[in-house]
This record gives structure tokens, sequence and C-alpha cells, in this order.
């Protein structure tokens, strides 16, 4: 019981705000805190759930191991993104 809920409170950020929060800083820069929390939120479950079905597609089985290595591809491209339009906006 603990370790499931330790599980689920790590996972969490991973989930339900890295990626969409990576995403709105690039879409949503003049929105309300509202809009990007709510887009924080529906862009992460977007991005985490289209990672999966893509591994799934692909035909690897989900496993744990593999869930949490598709999570974490989907968090490192989300960061990529992020960082590669941060820098082209400097640059210009």
């Amino acid at each position: 019981m603990f370790a499931t809920l330790l599980y689920l409170l790590l996972a969490a950020p991973f989930l339900l705000i890295l990626p969409g929060f990576f995403l709105t800083k690039i879409f949503f820069r003049s929105a309300d805190w509202i809009e990007k929390s709510t887009a924080t939120v529906l862009l992460s479950m977007f991005a985490t759930y289209t990672g999966l079905l893509i591994t799934e597609k692909i035909l690897i089985r989900l496993t744990p191991l593999n869930t949490a290595i598709t999570i974490l591809i989907v968090n490192l491209i989300c960061l990529g993104v992020f960082l590669f339009a941060r820098n082209r906006t400097h640059s210009e």
C-alpha cells in the first residue's frame, strides 16, 4: 500500500505536469495562469498517452519497465523541443 502510494507520488509530475509544462511554455506565452495550468495537465496527458500508444503500436508489449522508459522518453522529447524553441527565440 505504502509502496504504491510512493510510486504514484513520484510518477505524477512526470505524467501530469512536466511534458505539458514544457509545451505550454512554448505555445501559450501570454495566457492566464488558470489557462496555463489547465493546458499543462491536458497536454501532459495527451503527450504521455500518445507516447504509450505509439509504443504499443510498434508491437512492444507494455510492461512496467517499458512504460517507465516511454514516459521518460516523452518527457525528454518535450524538454528538447522546449530548449530548441527557447534557444531559437533567444538567438533571433
